[in-house]
This record gives structure tokens, C-alpha cells and sequence, in this order.
């Protein structure tokens, strides 16, 4: 499994606190403190995780964040002082696929990494499989998605979920499961981080095609229709 991630530390108060928490998990960590540095060994290097450790004043994050998802199909894990709800769902809409606090428990960073990184195919003993469902198609070796022919760029949780709901098409999938699925926790009411993601899957399909192919059935969660009834699970 490729372990190597890539830290970019441009917190202006000191260096990424949990670097060495992450190289103890077995994970081979570069660390580079400029945007400069960053894009070149991207340029260089296929990452298993980038992280992006923020929190100089006056400086515009999400334009690095858009630039790294463009050039990186690897989870993103942003890291600042503190989090606002407001700046988690615009990080989330942007690309990142988690938005922590550097106060955020060892043990849970851990999980959450491990998580990921398990999610991820491993390029050894890999099967060809293709699912194909009301013109969207879904590879999950090359981890690609187009519909009606043209590609669709996803982040590593859009992938995961969309993979997931047509895997399981026509069967409405709870927000408990789809938690425990994506973040590898219980998703409570009030995170609103999986409808970012639904949402932001359904804007990037509906530039191309205008029908709506993931439903919200409310108070059970969601379901990728593939035919007039659904079974909830």
C-alpha cells in the first residue's frame, strides 16, 4: 500500500503538530512549507494523503486547496486553529475530504487516516471492475467517472460515495451507514458533511446532464435510482 504523504505546513505559529504521530503509523512523511515546493513534488510524486496545514493571517487557503485538488487525486485533509462551520462546508465544496482542528484527538486523526488510506485500492492484485448505470460509469481500478461519455473529476469522498450508492442501486442507504462507509463514524444530524457531498456530486453531474440520479429520501438517507421502487436498508 503506498503510505507516502505529503504535509504542507503554512500555519504560520510552528510546524504540523502530528507528523511524527503519522511516520509511528508507518507512513513515510515529506513536509514542505511553501505552495512553491508543494506543486512541484506533486508534479514529482504520487501521494497516498496530502495534508494541508493552514493559519496565517490574511492568507487565502482555498485557492491553494482548488489548486491542489486540481493537481492531486489524493485525499486532502486540512488542518487550521480552529474550525468554523462556514469554512469546513466551503473546504468540503472545494475538494477536501476532511477539515479538522489542530486540537483534534490523537487517536481520532489516526482512525480517520487509517480509514482512508484502507479505502483506497492497492495497485497489487488489482480486478477490473466497471459498473455502468443510467449513463454514468464508475472504474474503480483508474478510479474514474464519466457520464455520457465525458469524465467527471471527483473528489476521494465523492468516488467512495457515488461507488458506493450504485453498488447499491435502488436501495435507499441510511446516513449511519454511509458515515461508517465514508468517515468511519456515526454521522449525527446536525453534520451536514455528507450533504455536501451528495451536492457537490450532483452539481458536478448536472453540468452535463440536467436528471437527478442520487435521491434524498428523507429521514432514511439516500439511493441511487436504477428503477421506480427502492428497498431502504
Amino acid at each position: 500500500m503506498n503510505s507516502q504523504t505529503l504535509v504542507i505546513n503554512l500555519n504560520s505559529c510552528g510546524s504540523f503538530p502530528f507528523s511524527q504521530l503519522l511516520i509511528d503509523q508507518g507512513l513515510t512523511v515529506k513536509e514542505c512549507d511553501s505552495t512553491l515546493e508543494c506543486f512541484y513534488l506533486l508534479q514529482r510524486q504520487q501521494y497516498a494523503l496530502v495534508i494541508l496545514n493552514i493559519g496565517q493571517p490574511n492568507f487565502d487557503e482555498f485557492s491553494v486547496l482548488i489548486n491542489l485538488r486540481s493537481s492531486s487525486s489524493a485525499p486532502i485533509f486540512m488542518f487550521s486553529p480552529s474550525v468554523e462551520q462556514f469554512d469546513l462546508i466551503h473546504a468540503l465544496e472545494l475538494g477536501a475530504d476532511n477539515y479538522f482542528s489542530l486540537k483534534t484527538h490523537p487517536r481520532e486523526l489516526v482512525a480517520r487516516v487509517n480509514a482512508r488510506l484502507r479505502s483506497r485500492p492497492s495497485n497489487d492484485n488489482q480486478k477490473s471492475s466497471t459498473i455502468e448505470l443510467n449513463h454514468v460509469k464508475i472504474c474503480t481500478v483508474q478510479r474514474q467517472v464519466s457520464y455520457h461519455g465525458s469524465p467527471i473529476i471527483l473528489t476521494g469522498v465523492e468516488f467512495e460515495l457515488i461507488h458506493f450508492l450504485m453498488a447499491n442501486a435502488g436501495q435507499v442507504i441510511s446516513r449511519e451507514i454511509l458515515g461508517k462507509v465514508l468517515f468511519n463514524r456515526i454521522i449525527s444530524s446536525a453534520d451536514r458533511s455528507l450533504d455536501v457531498h451528495v451536492s457537490n456530486i450532483r452539481k458536478k453531474l448536472g453540468e452535463i446532464d440536467p436528471t437527478s440520479h442520487i435521491q434524498t429520501i428523507r429521514g432514511n438517507g439516500y439511493v441511487f435510482l436504477s428503477q421506480s421502487t427502492v428497498e431502504v436498508i
